[in-house]
């Protein structure tokens, strides 16, 4: 409300204060956010609302949530699907979740002038999606442990851009909670590469399973 004008005009300086304020307590309400999320996950009482489920509609909106802050560093924001891609048996609000997260880290991670990539298709009994980026990419030696709690990337430019160290952590269990797997493709090259496969059925296949196919 203060930020807005609504006691009167604000001094620079104190505006200043203000917007750091608000910038740490919207982190804050990440972070606690984030927490409750995870507890609910791995204590098993999330509801996971499974139906069939058009994941390239639920991309297309996501895409479109994070459209602002790719277009305020001219982030080009692509979608590839083919008209035959499958619905899953998913929770559309969970994996939108997933997508969420990995969008907005690649846009955030992505230099002023590149682009971010959603693929989505068909494997065999799985549907992959792939998340590609520009960005600055994690070293390979970061690549087994930024699914871990509170893991951040150990560069100069992930601790300037802050986060809770807990999105990668929840769209695995989301993800592994669909019987699915993802994972940082180990590839060379600058950027990254987030793929996830879901089932496209319910399944009581086996995570390895599910792995082995995936890969």
């Amino acid at each position: 409300l203060i930020l807005d004008g609504k006691t009167g005009e604000v001094p620079a300086v104190t505006l200043d204060k203000l917007v750091r304020v608000e910038r740490q307590a919207l982190r804050l309400s990440h972070l606690i956010s984030d927490l409750l999320d995870l507890s609910r996950i791995e204590s098993g009482r999330m509801e996971m609302r499974m139906a069939p489920t058009s994941i390239v509609d639920v991309a297309a909106t996501r895409i479109e949530d994070i459209r602002t802050q790719a277009d305020d560093k001219e982030i080009r924001l692509t979608l590839e699907a083919g008209d035959d891609v499958p619905d899953a048996v998913a929770d559309g609000e969970r994996i939108g979740q997933v997508l969420t997260n990995l969008l907005s880290n690649a846009v955030k991670f992505t230099p002023h002038g590149g682009s971010v990539q959603t693929r989505i298709r068909r494997e065999g009994s799985l549907l992959s999606v792939q998340v590609v980026d520009t960005g600055v990419g994690i070293p390979p030696e970061e690549r087994t442990r930024i699914f871990e709690k509170f893991h951040q990337v150990s560069n100069v430019h992930t601790r300037q851009q802050g986060g809770t160290g807990l999105g990668l952590a929840i769209a695995r269990s989301i993800v592994d909670a669909h019987g699915g797997r993802i994972w940082v493709d180990d590839g060379s090259g600058s950027g990254s590469d987030f793929r996830f496969v879901l089932p496209l059925e319910p399944s009581d296949t086996p995570a390895d399973h599910v792995e082995a196919e995936a890969s």
